[in-house]
Order: C-alpha cells, then sequence, then structure tokens
C-alpha cells in the first residue's frame, strides 16, 4: 500500500496500490482519490490551502513520492486553480451557502479558503480572473465578521 498523504496528518488518509495508481496520471489520482472524497469546492480549496508549507507552496508527501516533486507540484497547482476557477465562475447564491455551510459547521477552513483566493488573486489585479477572485474573498471576509454568523474572523 502507498500513502498518499502523511501518515502522521489530521487531513484525508488514502491508500492505493502501486498498480492503480498507475492507472492515472498524478493529477487525476489527486482528483478521484483526495478531493472527490471532499465535499464542495470551498471545501476542497481549504484542503489545498492546508497543503501549502511555509515557504508558501502546495506540497503533498504521497504524491511526491509516487511521482516525484515536480510532477506533484504541478498537480498540485493545477487542481487549485481549476477550483478557483469553479469557485469564480459559481452563482452568488450557490458560493454564499457554501461559505455559510463552512461558517455554520464551525470550520476554520474559512481563514484558508479566504487566503488562497487572495493567492490566486496576487498584488496585480489586471485580469478578470483575479479581480473576481479577490472579489469573492471579500464577500467571504464579510460574511464571516456579519452578527447573524456563527463564527467572526480575527
Amino acid at each position: 500500500m502507498l500513502a498518499l498523504k502523511e501518515p502522521d496528518s489530521t487531513s484525508c488518509l488514502l491508500f492505493a496500490t502501486e498498480n492503480e495508481l498507475r492507472l492515472f496520471g498524478c493529477s487525476e489520482n489527486f482528483e478521484r482519490l483526495v478531493l472527490a472524497r471532499i465535499g464542495t469546492a470551498m471545501r476542497k480549496l481549504a484542503y489545498l490551502a492546508s497543503l501549502r508549507n511555509s515557504e508558501g507552496q502546495l506540497r503533498h508527501w504521497g504524491l511526491e513520492r509516487a511521482y516525484g516533486e515536480l510532477t506533484a507540484h504541478e498537480a498540485l497547482k493545477e487542481k487549485r486553480d481549476s477550483i478557483v476557477v469553479m469557485i469564480n465562475t459559481m452563482a452568488y447564491e450557490e458560493l454564499w451557502g457554501e461559505a455559510k455551510a463552512v461558517l455554520e459547521a464551525g470550520h476554520d477552513e474559512i481563514d484558508l479558503i479566504i487566503a488562497e483566493l487572495r493567492v490566486k488573486a496576487g498584488t496585480n489585479l489586471s485580469r478578470p480572473e483575479e479581480l473576481q477572485a479577490n472579489s469573492i474573498a471579500e464577500m467571504i471576509w464579510e460574511l464571516s465578521r456579519a452578527p447573524h454568523s456563527s463564527r467572526r474572523v480575527a
């Protein structure tokens, strides 16, 4: 069995045989074995954000072990970007519902989601998708501070 996440992690622990991993590429395996088990787009983004190391790089021990550091990094970045695009194109009602659900569940993931959307936006807000990601981050931040929210972000 090949672990797809560090065994001491509290995050998603998955195991797959090496033969199963060879059937699909790194990105496809990450999608079907990890992300498919995480509910919403926002929760998936929070999970990916939790994989950032202290230098801000997305790292996944199991993917790196199975596919190499460069391939794993590219797959994680591809999935992260595709999830941000998915969030960017959601109807506001759906977006609002996902954000409220994360807040009402009492998860600390909302901070990760906001930070990750701001990372996508970066400092140069010249592209429409960057502006959208930043706007969504601000909307979620405002929601988290609303009086009816079950949790306030410090």
